[in-house]
């Protein structure tokens, strides 16, 4: 398994694609998931009026708040996983990189391996980057009182990891049904 999953990391090590894409992706969501409530103080102080509820005293940074609503917001960011995931397996075909493998030893079984690893190793990462920023934006702003909540609903990161990788596993099951990237984008997109 290992080795399959080495194969297809060759593939996408110099591809420019997948490496902005998941740049992008991991920038983006760290940076928007743990700054809400900068922005929260920012709206607070233009003067913003949330009818009468003091916002900044709402608990959604706090543990163990804070893991609901991180693996929430965070769940919005799948689909930029789903176009690196679509990207990676329509391009198999396109340059019929499939074939080739399959011609020097490699059965269908293993190609399906190779993805699946990918597509686990990808969530198993996006739950890693969660569970951090999870910690250091908890330990921030969680009063000292309450510290003790801190692994309290955890179980919401374990619940991230499943949703997205059977996210991404669907995604590619249309990816290699579909065979274009385009139209498998936008399959998704509509779904």
């Amino acid at each position: 398994m290992i080795k399959l999953l080495k194969i297809d990391f060759k593939k996408l090590r110099n591809y420019r694609t997948f490496w902005v894409l998941i740049i992008l992706y991991f920038a983006t969501m760290g940076l928007i998931t743990s700054s809400g409530m900068e922005f929260l103080k920012w709206l607070v102080s233009k003067g913003a009026d949330f009818d009468q509820v003091d916002i900044l005293r709402v608990p959604l940074y706090h543990f163990p708040d804070i893991w609901q609503n991180l693996t929430y917001v965070s769940l919005y960011f799948q689909l930029v996983l789903a176009i690196v995931v679509i990207i990676s397996v329509t391009n198999e075909f396109t340059y019929k990189t499939v074939r080739q493998n399959i011609i020097d030893g490699m059965d269908r079984k293993d190609f399906l391996a190779s993805k699946i690893m990918t597509v686990l190793m990808i969530s198993l990462a996006s739950t890693v980057f969660v569970f951090l920023i999870g910690m250091i934006t908890g330990l921030i702003y969680t009063p000292e009182s309450e510290m003790r909540f801190m692994f309290t609903g955890i179980e919401f990161i374990p619940g991230y990891f499943l949703a997205t990788f059977s996210y991404l596993i669907m995604v590619m099951l249309f990816a290699i049904w579909i065979k274009r990237s385009g139209l498998a984008i936008g399959i998704v997109l509509i779904y």
